[in-house]
């Protein structure tokens, strides 16, 4: 074995690593909840200006129409919907074919957009109403605008954090606790923290999945392959693959009633707003796939957590990179059921899934010197419990 030296400046790259992995991992999230709900807020903005100072539907009406008919048509295929035709296409008579071509969402996309906004937020909610109704609130309380600890600030939340470890052990039945073996997983009642926030984490994957399949199933315009189609085909514009999903000039009937009778016009109607919507939601689509692949990423690295051996290596990582390491061939490796113990029973999933969550707000070194006091008051309350007995 070469020297403790050399040991500890290779496990401290790979702490590093695992401490970049944790930053990742909440990165993913605060993307979610704040970047993505404030690029769906901006596109929002962006279709309301143009409508509010914009014409959202102008139709092309016969010249005997006047001005209040002309208003009252624009009004009424707005609200009633357009359907499209292509150029070139014979005109159905039957009123259920122009129904299956109708542009359903277009007066809702601010709705729409603002909606996906909305659901990108619903994760980070649940988290926070999780984190304020259970006793974690107290690391956010530690870690808010303290960015650098004394020797004394350190012992102090080391001592809090003790506290709340072995409060979190005696509410816990340990009769309840799965068996457990190296590579086993485990989802016991001390691992509720880590377990909210896989949820969140599998929300935030649901999310985004989903909102792809509910905008398909909304647009009605095959919105599920939009993106392949552009990547694919090079003539994605002549195929006229773009009017197909957002189309520019449509066609409306509107019923216009003259004393007793109704007369239906077919009248031709322009869409300006659909050139906007095309780019948004396309811009959408791809920003949906990407996040549904980063989230599944996200979800499954969060879930190593509860690995036995990922966590135990994490925190002998740490134990040995500390101010004053704990050298495991001489402190730890001699009493692997000690090690066993603190790893496993006293700091558990959720004491693993808090250290990560002060490393991220503080960094691996302080990181590290929280792991190292909670190791000597545990090894200390050991010593003394041995005296006692």
């Amino acid at each position: 074995m070469g020297s403790y030296e050399d040991a500890c400046k290779a496990v401290g790259r790979d702490k590093d690593n695992k401490a970049n992995n944790n930053v990742c991992e909440f990165f993913v999230q605060h993307f979610n909840s704040s970047y993505c709900s404030l690029l769906f807020v901006l596109a929002t903005m962006v279709v309301v200006a143009k409508e509010v100072f914009g014409e959202q539907i102008k139709c092309w009406c016969p010249a005997t129409f006047t001005d209040t008919q002309v208003k009252y048509t624009n009004n009424y295929c707005y609200v009633r919907n357009t359907y499209y035709v292509p150029f070139g296409h014979t005109i159905s008579h039957y009123p259920e074919d122009r129904q299956e071509r109708e542009i359903t969402y277009y007066p809702w996309v601010p709705i729409i957009l603002l909606s996906q906004s909305v659901l990108f937020v619903v994760p980070k909610w649940a988290w926070m109403e999780f984190q304020s109704s259970s006793s974690c609130s107290f690391v956010s309380k530690l870690t808010k605008d303290q960015s650098s600890f004394n020797t004394e600030d350190q012992s102090k939340v080391a001592h809090i954090m003790n506290r709340w470890l072995r409060n979190r052990l005696l509410k816990t039945n340990r009769g309840m606790l799965l068996r457990r073996n190296m590579f086993s997983f485990e989802f016991s009642r001390e691992s509720c923290l880590a377990r909210a926030n896989v949820f969140c984490c599998l929300l935030y994957a649901l999310n985004s999945i989903g909102q792809i399949f509910v905008l398909d199933n909304i647009l009605g315009n095959e919105f599920l392959t939009i993106g392949i189609d552009i990547l694919f085909e090079n003539n994605y514009e002549q195929h006229g693959l773009g009017m197909l999903r957002f189309p520019t000039v449509t066609l409306c009937d509107a019923d216009i009633r003259r004393m007793t009778n109704v007369k239906t016009y077919t009248v031709q109607c322009s869409l300006p707003n659909n050139l906007f919507n095309e780019k948004i939601f396309l811009a959408s689509w791809f920003l949906l796939v990407i996040l549904s692949i980063v989230n599944l990423i996200s979800l499954f690295s969060n879930l190593t957590i509860f690995i036995r051996r990922r966590r135990s290596v994490l925190i002998k990582r740490l134990l040995i990179c500390s101010e004053n390491p704990v050298n495991p061939s001489q402190d730890v490796g001699n009493d692997r059921e000690l090690f066993d113990e603190f790893s496993d029973t006293y700091l558990g999933v959720d004491g693993v899934f808090v250290i990560s969550m002060v490393g991220h707000q503080l960094g691996a070194v302080y990181t590290s010197v929280l792991v190292e006091n909670l190791w000597n008051i545990f090894y200390d309350h050991k010593n003394n419990d041995e005296k006692i007995n």
